[in-house]
């Protein structure tokens, strides 16, 4: 363990099938930095259909009190597991997954369910119960089926319509009817949409325009989002350059200077690292709106990269002609 560091673990029930596509996609969305460094972990089932089934129905107390006594402290003192967990499941152990929310549902963050079965009427109503009453019921809860498994996507539909009557505030849920997949590749799509909506508060943030930022709470509002993620993830608290590069973008399309100013003014380290046609762009509006000094600024530094660029060369000559003339 790495000084005390702990780690989000993303738990696959099935692990024989999905243990490798989970791996992947960790690999996958770190390098774009969708998620944090992750765990996984694979949880083999039964080759034999019924003791699989077995398993995850009629044994899932059992299932359930390995999970809870025996995995998740041995993942904690052996490779420094920590709190942020995410559960899946597909088919029969989806259904193992909605019994563990029910039963324990503080004891995962996220409970990804893919296409589960069986889910008779008695057990909806089971679960309704749990959204309905239960204080501690408050999770991230994903639920998908592809749109012609029959009896399965009528249950999903179910469930559905349970959370939607008692959900309430306390579970975020997510519900994905797939039109494009059948009953046994929904699994594939419903972990990652497991693992983006887990991870939705560590992914960089990006705005749909400037008033969204400006709701949003501006630079202070980001400052503190971004602590709040180091906290919470054990990263760095800088605020990324792909917002910092976001919110100047959406400024200057909205012909927004003020707005592009301050975030540049607030984040001067970006314009060191910035890509060259994106200072150049910058730059244009300040000289739009008669801020040549700050244009000279982007331009110089767009120009000590690529000196012999027509546009840049340009561009600081503009700039230093406005200069010249204020």
């Amino acid at each position: 363990m790495d000084g005390g560091k702990t780690w989000p673990v993303l738990y696959l029930l099935d692990g024989q099938r999905y243990f490798a596509h989970g791996i992947a996609l960790d690999r996958s969305l770190k390098d774009f930095d969708k998620v944090p460094s992750l765990i996984v972990v694979g949880i083999e089932s039964p080759a034999n259909i019924q003791d699989r089934a077995a398993d995850f129905t009629e044994n899932a107390a059992a299932y359930q009190a390995f999970l809870r006594d025996e995995l998740l402290p041995f993942m904690a003192d052996h490779y420094g597991a920590g709190k942020i967990r995410v559960l899946f499941g597909w088919q029969y152990a989806g259904r193992m997954v909605l019994d563990s929310f029910i039963e324990t549902p503080g004891l995962f963050d996220t409970y990804a369910i893919a296409s589960p079965w069986p889910n008779n009427r008695e057990f909806v109503a089971r679960f309704a119960s749990v959204l309905n009453s239960n204080p501690d019921a408050r999770a991230k809860l994903v639920l998908a089926s592809a749109d012609n498994e029959g009896i399965v996507t009528q249950g999903a539909v179910h469930l559905k319509s349970a959370l939607e009557a008692d959900a309430g505030e306390k579970i975020a849920w997510t519900y994905k009817e797939y039109n494009d997949e059948e009953h046994t590749s929904t699994a594939y799509r419903t972990i990652a949409l497991g693992l983006n909506t887990a991870f939705a508060d560590y992914r960089w943030l990006h705005f749909e325009d400037v008033a969204t930022y400006k709701a949003f709470g501006g630079v202070n509002a980001l400052r503190a989002h971004y602590r709040a993620r180091a906290k919470k993830y054990g990263v760095s608290s800088d605020v990324a350059d792909e917002t910092i590069h976001h919110i100047a973008m959406i400024a200057e399309r909205a012909d927004d200077v003020n707005t592009m100013e301050e975030v540049l003014t607030a984040f001067p380290g970006y314009t060191g690292r910035a890509n060259a046609y994106w200072l150049m762009t910058f730059g244009k509006l300040y000289l739009k709106h008669g801020r040549a000094k700050e244009a000279h600024a982007l331009f110089s530094v767009a120009a000590g990269r690529f000196p012999d660029d027509g546009d840049i060369r340009d561009g600081l000559l503009a700039a230093e002609k406005a200069l010249k003339k204020g």
